[in-house]
């Protein structure tokens, strides 16, 4: 992608602000061959950008999070620099041990929201599962477990009800919960949601 620097001496700032380098190569009417080069590049580096992005989240240096992997600053850089095909599922691994950070690796299609979200379920189902199995074993955190149990109901019904509120014609259905039990209840939502807790 070598430019004529006579050409470049004759761009001049625009002024306009763009919220990412294709945004301004397509802002300036760039030619199409260095448009898909970029995008190209940009596809080639994802797992490397998401990697530099765990590293800052983490608010580690290079320097740093070297130090951690047992490598030199130079190995960092040049992954950082390099090719998602130059990473290797060992060195995500350490990355992530290095950040203190969990990761997940996920290979094939993109998943649609309807199969995220009953993925995400099962998980659910298997963690609540996981916690009353828990608290047969430990009379002293039952109540705990119970509490929060509690608290994910809530939360759960809170979310279905904000989002069949963004539904077409989402306000004619409504989710209702009329409590029965003798316990006070500590936290009700508020907002438009505490309907949903109203006897």
């Amino acid at each position: 992608m070598n430019q004529n620097p006579e050409k470049l001496k004759q761009i001049k700032p625009s002024g306009k602000r763009y919220t990412s380098v294709g945004d301004m190569l397509n802002g300036l009417s760039a030619e199409s061959n260095l448009v898909e080069q970029f995008q190209a590049a940009q596809a080639e580096s994802r797992l490397v950008d998401m990697l530099v992005d765990l590293r800052r989240a983490a608010g580690l240096t290079q320097e740093a999070i070297a130090e951690k992997m047992g490598v030199t600053q130079s190995a960092v850089s040049k992954w950082e620099s390099g090719k998602d095909e130059d990473l290797s599922v060992k060195i995500v691994g350490e990355y992530a041990k290095a950040a203190d950070q969990r990761v997940a690796l996920f290979f094939g299609k993109r998943v649609n929201h309807v199969e995220a979200v009953k993925c995400h379920a099962m998980e659910i189902k298997r963690h609540l599962s996981a916690l009353a199995s828990l608290a047969h074993k430990d009379n002293e955190i039952e109540a705990s477990i119970q509490e929060f149990f509690g608290e994910a109901f809530f939360n759960i019904l809170t979310i279905l009800a904000k989002c069949q509120e963004q539904m077409p014609n989402g306000s004619e259905f409504e989710v209702r919960l009329q409590v029965v039990g003798t316990k006070p209840i500590r936290k009700l939502p508020k907002g438009p949601s505490a309907r949903m807790v109203e006897a």
